[in-house]
């Protein structure tokens, strides 16, 4: 059985090959679809990204170079790429707040964006990378939030005297915590349990979960 498994993927590997290096060679790069390629290869779109990562790399993979001048993928989308890029995070926050991390799907993010499936995989490797982003994301809105406030409040603390000081301080603590807490609810929130929920089977989140706290922890300090 282990004979007839290697040779069943060493087939789809030699399939993806031949038909990415043959619609390239046709097509270019810029007007191959990574959908074309899976359906003259017979595979799943999920099979083309886990074995290449992007049509970038199945085009430096099976070409042998990497793609033409001006055609490989830009960090920081813009325009209508920006837009569908939003779309997508906005979809896998509803999503995955709504169904739980595992139980969340790629090609329900996608349609609720109302995106195809291979918009998807154009601006994220996978479920995990969309919702690192989107957990990201509320992390920067948060701390826009409060690092003002932090350095207004920092700003008169040289004038004070010690009992000023301590009184400004309480304050400054009692004033954090209630930020805190007023922000925490919502999106934030479900968000942090369905990180927690991730990290029982991806152990690299716990780095993000750590920078969570942080963050928040920073801004109660205050």
């Amino acid at each position: 059985m282990t004979g007839v498994g290697a040779e069943t993927v060493d087939s789809t590997r030699a399939a993806l090959d031949n038909a990415a290096r043959r619609l390239f060679a046709e097509h270019g790069y810029a007007d191959t679809r990574v959908t074309a390629i899976t359906r003259k290869a017979g595979v799943a779109l999920s099979t083309f990204y886990a074995k290449y990562g992007s049509k970038e790399q199945a085009w430096l993979a099976t070409m042998g170079t990497p793609p033409p001048d001006g055609t490989t993928e830009g960090p920081t989308p813009s325009g209508r790429a920006a837009r569908t890029r939003a779309a997508l995070m906005a979809a896998a926050r509803d999503v995955i707040e709504c169904d739980g991390y595992h139980a969340a799907r790629v090609t329900d993010i996608a349609e609720r964006a109302g995106a195809a499936i291979g918009s998807f995989y154009h601006h994220f490797p996978s479920k995990q990378a969309v919702f690192t982003a989107v957990v990201n994301e509320q992390l920067a809105a948060f701390e826009r939030e409060t690092t003002g406030e932090i350095e207004n409040g920092n700003d008169r603390i040289a004038t004070l005297t010690a009992d000023q000081r301590r009184e400004h301080a309480i304050k400054r603590i009692t004033a954090a915590v209630d930020s805190y807490l007023n922000r925490y609810p919502g999106h934030t929130a479900i968000l942090l349990l369905r990180l927690d929920e991730a990290i029982g089977t991806h152990r690299e989140l716990v780095e993000l979960r750590l920078a969570v706290h942080r963050r928040f922890a920073s801004a109660i300090r205050g």
